[in-house]
C-alpha cells in the first residue's frame, strides 16, 4: 500500500518551518553564479529515499548511502556527511523521520547546500521504481532526472548507479542554467540565451530558463521574445512577483496598455499596499510612454490611501506629462488631477513644501491658462527661496538636486510668460532679465530676452540682444522671425487692410522696413530672406502709393519722395526669389508704372 511523504508532527518542528522558508529565501535569494560553482565543491544534502509499501524502508536508506559514496568521487560536488546532518537536526529539536520533501529542501537551504535530493521508490510494472529529484533550494532548478528500475530490493546498488548516470547528464542542464544566470547577471544577454537555449534542450519540462531567457532578451529590447518566454514561465509559475513584475514592463514597451495594466495588478495583488512596489510599476508604464495606464496604478493606491505624500507626487508628475502632447494641452481634466495631487502634497506639507513642489503646480496651472493661480504658486516659490529653502540638497536618492539659482530662475521664466500672456511687457522684461541673470545657461535665454524687449517697445535693445545671442551661438532665423513678425503685425499688416491710399501710415511703413532690414542682418534661410525681401518691396510700395494719393496738387517735392519709393520696389523684389511670384510680377508692374507717372509729375512741376 502506498503512502504519503511524511509531513512534520511534532509542534517544535511545525513552528520551526513556518520561520525556515522565510529564511532560506533571504539567505539564498540568488542563484549561486558559474564562476562560484566552477571555483569550489557544490555541497549536497542527501536524504533518504522514502519508500512505500511494500518496498522496504532499508532499501531507501542503501540507495541514498550508495549515492552519496559515489558523489564523493564525482568532480565538484560533496555530499554532507550523515552525522553532520544528524547533528543540525539535533540542534533543531528535530527526527530525521518527521521530514518530507519540502523539509529536506528547506534543510538543505539552511545548510548551505548547492543540492538536494529527496526521492521515493515503489512497486513498478516491472519491478521497484526509484524516482529521485536533485533541486536547487535557492531557485528552485531541478536535475532532470528519469525514474529509473530495478528487479529486487538487493539491487539497490544498481539503483543509484543509475541515478548516478542520469545525475551526470543533469548536471550539464544545471551548469548551463548556471552560466545563463551569471551572464544574464554579467549584461551578457546574448550568451545568457545560448546557455538557457542549451538548458532547455537538455529538459523541455524546465520552466526557469524561460524566465531568465525572458530578462535575457529584455535587455535587448527584444520585447516580442521577452513576452513569449516570460508567458511561458508565468503559465507554470503564476505567483512568481519579479515575473509578472517583468510581464507588466514588457507589454507597456509592446503598446498592449490592457495586458500591461493586468499583469502590474496582478503583481500588486499580493503587495497592495507597498508604495515603492507601486511606484516602480508606474515609472516603468510611464516610461514606456503608457501615462494613462500609470496613473490608473497610482490611483488604485490613492484609493487606499488618499493622503499618501509620495504617490500624490508622483500622480501630479505623471498627469502633467500625460495631459499635454508636444507641450501643447491636449487633455486638460489630466492636468487638473495632477494639479489636485499637487495641490494635496503641498496642503499636507505646508511650509515644508519643496520648491519644486510649487513651480510644477506653477506649470500645471499656467497650462490650464489659470494665471491668477499661476501668480499665487510662482509667488509662493519665490517667497521661500528667498528665504533659503531651496531644497537644492536633492532626493532620497541622494543625487543633488537644482541650485537655488536656478529653481529661482525658473520661477521668474514662468512670471515672464505670464505678463507676456496679459501683454504687461516691462513686468515681463523684469523678470525674465532676472531668470537669465540668475541661469546665464537659460536655454535661449538671451533670444527670448530680446523678444520680450521688442514687445516691450525696446527696439534698440532688442536688436542689441539678438546679435549678442547670435554672437553666442543662437540661431539667426529666430532673431530675423521675431523682428520680422512683430514688425508686420504691429507696423506694416495694419497698413495693408486701409482702403484709402491717403490714409495709409508712412511713418508705420518706415518703422517697419527698418525692422526688416534689421532682420536680414540676421536670417539664415533663404525660405525667410525671401519673405523679408518681398515685404520690405511691397512696403515700399504702399508707401509710394500713399505718397501718390496725397499728392492731390501734383507738386514736385511728393512726386521725388514717391519716386525714390517706387525706385526702391525692384531691388527688394529680386532677392525674394520665388516667395509670392505672381503678386511680385503685379507689383513690379505697378511700380514701373508709378516710375514714369512721377518722372512725368516731377518734369512738370519741378520745372515751374
Amino acid at each position: 500500500m502506498t503512502r504519503s511523504i511524511p509531513r512534520p508532527q511534532r509542534t517544535t518542528c511545525a513552528v520551526l518551518f513556518a520561520g525556515l522558508a522565510g529564511a532560506a529565501m533571504s539567505s539564498l535569494a540568488a542563484p549561486e553564479t558559474a564562476r562560484a560553482q566552477e571555483s569550489r565543491s557544490v555541497q549536497v544534502l542527501v536524504a533518504p529515499v522514502e519508500t512505500a509499501d511494500p518496498v522496504g524502508s532499508r532499501f531507501g536508506v542503501r540507495v541514498a548511502d550508495e549515492i552519496r559514496r559515489l558523489l564523493s568521487d564525482f568532480p565538484g560536488y560533496n555530499p554532507i556527511d550523515r552525522d553532520e546532518v544528524r547533528d543540525r537536526l539535533r540542534d533543531l529539536d528535530m527526527r530525521q523521520e518527521d521530514l518530507g520533501t519540502i523539509e529536506w529542501r528547506q534543510l538543505g537551504a539552511l545548510m548551505k547546500a548547492g543540492l538536494v535530493m529527496t526521492g521515493m521508490a515503489e512497486v513498478g510494472a516491472s519491478g521497484i521504481s526509484v524516482d529521485v529529484a536533485f533541486v536547487d533550494p535557492a531557485s528552485q532548478d531541478e536535475l532532470p532526472i528519469d525514474p529509473v528500475m530495478v528487479g529486487e530490493e538487493r539491487d539497490w546498488r544498481d539503483a543509484a548507479s543509475m541515478v548516478m548516470a542520469g545525475f551526470e547528464e543533469g548536471v550539464e542542464y544545471l551548469r548551463s542554467i548556471a552560466f545563463c544566470a551569471d551572464y544574464l547577471n554579467s549584461s551578457q544577454p546574448n550568451e545568457a540565451i545560448r546557455n538557457c537555449t542549451a538548458a532547455l534542450e537538455m529538459n523541455p519540462a524546465a520552466v526557469r530558463p524561460y524566465y531568465l531567457r525572458g530578462r535575457a532578451h529584455m535587455l535587448l529590447e527584444d520585447w516580442a521574445s521577452a513576452r513569449d518566454d516570460l508567458l511561458a514561465f508565468d503559465e507554470v509559475e503564476g505567483a512568481d512577483l519579479q515575473a509578472l513584475q517583468s510581464l507588466g514592463y514588457v507589454f507597456a514597451q509592446l503598446a498592449d496598455t490592457e495586458k500591461s495594466l493586468e499583469y502590474s495588478n496582478r503583481y500588486l495583488e499580493f503587495q497592495p499596499d507597498a508604495v515603492d512596489v507601486r511606484l516602480r510599476v508606474a515609472y516603468e508604464l510611464s516610461s514606456a510612454g503608457t501615462h494613462m495606464a500609470a496613473m490608473q496604478i497610482v490611483q488604485q493606491g490613492l484609493e487606499r490611501d488618499p493622503e499618501n505624500i509620495p504617490l500624490n507626487e508622483y500622480l501630479g508628475s505623471i498627469a502633467l506629462n500625460a495631459g499635454r502632447t508636444g507641450g501643447v494641452v491636449t487633455d486638460p481634466e489630466t492636468i487638473r488631477i495632477g494639479i489636485e495631487a499637487l495641490e494635496r502634497v503641498r496642503a499636507a506639507r505646508g511650509d515644508e513644501a519643496p520648491p519644486q513642489l510649487l513651480i510644477s503646480i506653477t506649470d500645471g496651472y499656467y497650462a490650464l491658462g489659470d494665471q491668477e493661480a499661476a501668480l499665487d504658486a510662482s509667488g509662493a516659490a519665490l517667497e521661500m527661496l528667498e528665504s533659503g529653502n531651496h531644497g537644492g540638497q536633492g532626493g532620497d536618492n541622494g543625487e543633488a538636486g537644482p541650485s537655488r539659482e536656478v529653481l529661482l530662475s525658473q520661477v521668474h521664466d514662468f512670471r515672464a510668460r505670464i505678463y507676456v500672456d496679459r501683454n504687461m511687457f516691462d513686468l515681463a522684461v523684469a523678470e525674465f532679465e532676472q531668470a537669465v541673470t540668475l541661469n546665464p545657461d537659460l536655454t535661449g535665454g538671451q533670444s527670448r530676452l530680446a523678444a520680450i524687449r521688442l514687445r516691450a517697445g525696446d527696439v534698440d535693445g532688442a536688436v542689441e540682444g539678438f546679435g549678442a545671442a547670435i554672437a553666442g551661438g543662437a540661431d539667426g532665423d529666430i532673431a530675423a522671425g521675431e523682428l520680422f513678425g512683430y514688425a508686420f503685425q504691429r507696423h506694416m499688416e495694419p497698413q495693408m487692410q486701409v482702403e484709402e491710399p491717403h490714409n495709409i501710415n508712412v511713418g508705420a511703413l518706415g518703422r517697419a522696413a527698418s525692422l526688416f532690414e534689421a532682420a536680414l542682418e540676421f536670417a539664415q534661410s533663404a525660405q525667410l530672406t525671401n519673405q523679408i525681401n518681398f515685404f520690405l518691396g511691397y512696403g515700399r510700395y504702399l508707401t509710394g502709393t500713399q505718397l501718390d494719393a496725397a499728392n492731390t496738387d501734383e507738386a514736385c517735392e511728393p512726386a521725388q519722395r514717391a519716386l525714390v519709393a517706387f525706385q526702391g520696389v525692384a531691388g527688394p523684389l529680386s532677392r525674394a526669389g520665388d516667395f509670392q511670384a505672381n503678386n511680385q510680377g503685379q507689383i513690379r508692374a505697378a511700380a514701373e508704372e508709378q516710375v514714369f507717372r512721377q518722372e512725368q509729375i516731377m518734369l512738370s512741376a519741378c520745372e515751374r
